[in-house]
């Protein structure tokens, strides 16, 4: 006859068993945090591209603007480019270029020379709207812009923006006087 042992566990046996738990969720904290890296990595990427996109169509053929915002719907980034072609204003589809968890600062020097760092929270023009000067690819401030939402916004010659998350920041940095974007 075979009798069952219900001792219950030894406690090298719940040391092993506690062990393996905490390794998982070591696991598990350690990739939330790279994942959110990861996102503010790819925002910071594409807010790069979508700048040197706008100083490039500017410098082509067209006035381009860029707007970046968060939506406070779903709280994601998103970018429209606004294109002056004579008197007309034409607002390119939106774009969603980043997740809700990174947060985006920006900064610019104002016109009594502090430097002024915002933050690109949700709402309705409470983003970043960047733009270049045709004739020599600086950036320039443009004043009283009309957004796609019916709200207006002030251009700001942006020194650089900040893409946090994950614990790790990712800088746009934009050269005024020059134009020249480049991610840091």
């Amino acid at each position: 006859m075979i009798t069952k042992d219900n001792r219950g566990l030894t406690l090298v046996e719940l040391m092993v068993a506690i062990a393996i738990i905490g390794i998982i969720a070591t696991m598990l904290v350690m990739n939330t945090g790279y994942i959110q890296s990861s996102a503010a990595r790819s925002l910071a990427n594409s807010i790069k591209t979508s700048v040197g996109e706008t100083r490039i169509k500017t410098m082509g053929k067209q006035e381009t603007l860029l707007y970046i915002y968060k939506d406070s719907a779903d709280g994601r980034y998103y970018k429209q480019f606004i294109t002056k072609v004579n008197d007309s204003v034409h607002y390119e589809p939106v774009e969603m270029i980043g997740k809700h968890y990174p947060s985006v600062n920006y900064s610019y020097v104002n016109s009594s020379g502090t430097t002024v760092t915002n933050t690109i929270n949700a709402g309705s023009g409470n983003g970043l709207l960047i733009a270049f000067d045709r004739t020599n690819g600086k950036e320039k401030v443009v004043s009283g812009q009309a957004l796609a939402d019916g709200s207006t916004k002030d251009s700001v010659s942006c020194n650089n923006i900040t893409v946090s998350g994950g614990g790790a920041d990712y800088i746009v940095e934009i050269v005024p006087a020059t134009g020249k974007v480049s991610l840091k």
